[in-house]
């Protein structure tokens, strides 16, 4: 295995790992489509970012810049959604406005910041898709120290995490909901920003959503369901990296989340077909 092979699985490792154990707390919480709009929010930040470097000329700034931008505008979408849930708007409605809001915001910049010359289609591709095959050591660390933190919080708060998820309104009775609101955001946005250049926004969702429901029909418990759910997301992924770069000429990316689909149809069928045989053997 050559040294580039190596960065891209384990950047599609870290990737699937921290992807898989976050989106089985996603998925709990039924807020599948809240990260949706995250990944959504992050596109105004980042063509804004190439904006600021091509009016500065600064090309040094490039990547504080995308950080700090993609951070601020997805961290503002999701604070809406919450905004507008205190507010008495429903979670749908909530979560549609800000994503026409998302939307609104990133084509208006966009159109800006294209007649500059400083954002082209092909950014906006790797952007929306991902490139998983030009991964660097530099484009994995962040997604490293994620997964490194994310492992040590589960760890330390895992009990917290567990009453948190599964009685959301003991933290409005601790008088800790807006404390915790507002944790909540700033770890979903560090999530979609360190997973973006391996799967795009597009495909992020698939890595969030489709662990938890390939992992759900087998295990019992929150503890079995979030490290299931991260293995199932790294061991894919990078099956799908080391499929990608030898076996098949299919963008790595799309791959795993084809990959990630046809895990869940598996288990999705196979925990039906154990059903109708536990029934067939009661009833026998």
């Amino acid at each position: 295995m050559d040294y580039n092979t190596f960065i891209v699985l384990t950047g599609l490792l870290s990737t699937g790992l921290l992807l898989g154990g976050f989106g089985a707390l996603v998925s709990l919480k039924g807020e599948n489509l809240t990260a949706d709009v995250a990944g959504h929010g992050v596109v105004s930040g980042v063509v804004g970012s190439q904006g600021l470097v091509a009016l500065l000329g600064a090309p040094w700034l490039a990547v504080p810049l995308l950080w700090a931008c993609g951070f601020a505008s997805s961290a503002l979408t999701l604070g809406f959604i919450f905004w507008a849930r205190a507010r008495g708007y429903s979670v749908g409605a909530g979560q549609a406005l800000a994503i026409a809001a998302a939307y609104g915001a990133s084509l208006v910049l966009l159109s800006v910041v294209q007649g500059y010359g400083a954002f082209s289609t092909k950014g906006l591709t790797t952007l929306l898709l991902g490139d998983a095959a030009t991964l660097t050591l530099a484009r994995i660390v962040p997604s490293l120290l994620a997964l490194i933190v994310g492992i040590l919080v589960f760890l330390v708060l895992r009990r917290g995490l567990l009453n948190w998820v599964l009685d959301p309104q003991s933290a409005v009775l601790h008088g800790r909901h807006r404390v915790i609101n507002l944790i909540w955001i700033v770890a979903t946005v560090a999530v979609v920003l360190t997973c973006l250049p391996a799967l795009g926004l597009t495909l992020l969702v698939g890595g969030l959503t489709l662990p938890a429901l390939i992992v759900r029909p087998w295990v019992q418990g929150f503890t079995g369901l979030v490290i299931g759910s991260a293995l199932v997301g790294g061991i894919l992924s990078v099956a799908a990296g080391w499929l990608s770069a030898g076996v098949l000429p299919v963008p790595t990316g799309a791959l795993v989340v084809v990959g990630l689909g046809v895990g869940w149809l598996t288990s999705f069928f196979a925990a039906r077909a154990l059903r109708v045989l536990r029934v067939r053997r009661a009833a026998a």
